[in-house]
């Protein structure tokens, strides 16, 4: 295994780990340690070129430390980027792996993420004891974290969930938890997915669901957009011609760019920022590494939160998503 230090400015630490005879090429960003010990998932994708691995990784461990500062975590953020195409053993790959892991001496605690498996989880925690989530369904935590969201967001103006309706564009695992949970409560939900069949598991439900087309979703006159598929959906075209005038989801970098965040603020639409709605993940891993649950803080510490963040955006007159990263910047500045 050989390991070498790839300075970046404003990251405490970049590392590349290879292993030749396991084909592990794997890019370890650690971000911030400030607050705590950094947190992120070990991402596992078929990488182009080292370029596209390298910025994966710097990209989404700074993400991570916003997350984290903006959740109220005593963690900092980072994440690790798997090269897919080169790996030769996976087993001993991730095994390796772990090894490069235990020699930060805990300022890192990986988990899952996109590609990466349960088993590849205890192929690394072969080599170290700091892993988290195992086995964990981060779906649950992250959908209940979204749901409080709503909620937030709905009593923040006064409304309740069984008297709106809700467009939800993406239904996987975090998104069919939600709208589940949304239906529950008497919620009249709408619902976008390329996949036709996991509208067929409503056929004989308790739950009436409509199906939407793809076109349909920004159209739909419905009270509140929930994206909890892909990024960027928020930008200049649809943010001046959707009918939804709230909004709150999973999805990642629900803006397309910082000026849509400004375009958002002069409509006058009301969201739950993106790295503050799905935190659910980041918290029930930082949770169960203490052996703790994660239920009470994803739903009363986390609304909390989420009504003082909304409170402070309309007294200042702020775009909550630069209230939201206010927040973080006092907690690490701080």
């Amino acid at each position: 295994m050989k390991l070498t230090d790839v300075p970046h400015d404003g990251y405490e630490r970049v590392i590349h780990v290879e292993d030749t005879a396991t084909g592990l090429d794997a890019y370890i960003a650690l971000h911030s340690t400030k607050l705590g010990p950094a947190i992120g998932g070990i991402r596992l994708y078929a990488y182009e070129n080292t370029q596209q691995q390298i910025t994966d990784a710097l990209r989404l461990s700074e993400g991570m430390t916003f997350k984290n500062a903006a959740a109220g975590l005593d963690h900092g953020g980072a994440k690790t980027a798997v090269n897919l195409n080169k790996i030769k053993n996976r087993t001993a790959a991730f095994q390796t792996l772990g090894k490069a892991v235990n020699l930060l001496d805990g300022k890192y605690i990986c988990a899952g993420d996109v590609g990466t498996t349960t088993e590849d989880l205890y192929r690394v925690n072969d080599g170290t004891s700091y892993v988290a989530g195992i086995t964990l369904d981060s779906s649950k935590p992250t959908a209940l974290g979204v749901y409080t969201s709503i909620d937030a967001l709905l009593d923040f103006n006064g409304r309740r969930i069984k008297q709106c309706s809700f467009t939800v564009e993406g239904m996987g695992k975090v998104g069919k938890k939600l709208a589940d949970c949304l239906m529950s409560q008497g919620g009249d939900v709408r619902a976008y997915d390329p996949y036709d069949a996991v509208f067929k598991e409503y056929d004989n439900s308790q739950f009436e669901i409509t199906q939407l087309s793809a076109s349909a979703v920004m159209n739909d006159d419905s009270d509140m957009y929930v994206p909890c598929a892909l990024g960027a959906t928020l930008n200049m075209k649809t943010l001046n011609t959707m009918t939804q005038k709230l909004i709150a989801g999973s999805a990642n970098n629900q803006f397309a760019t910082r000026n849509d965040i400004d375009i958002a603020h002069s409509l006058g639409l009301q969201y739950v920022p993106d790295f503050i709605a799905n935190c659910g993940g980041v918290v029930a891993v930082a949770l169960d590494f203490k052996k703790q649950k994660s239920h009470i803080f994803l739903t009363t510490v986390l609304r909390q939160q989420i009504i003082d963040m909304l409170s402070e955006a309309k007294e200042e007159n702020l775009p909550a998503q630069i209230v939201a990263e206010n927040i973080a910047y006092r907690r690490l500045n701080g």
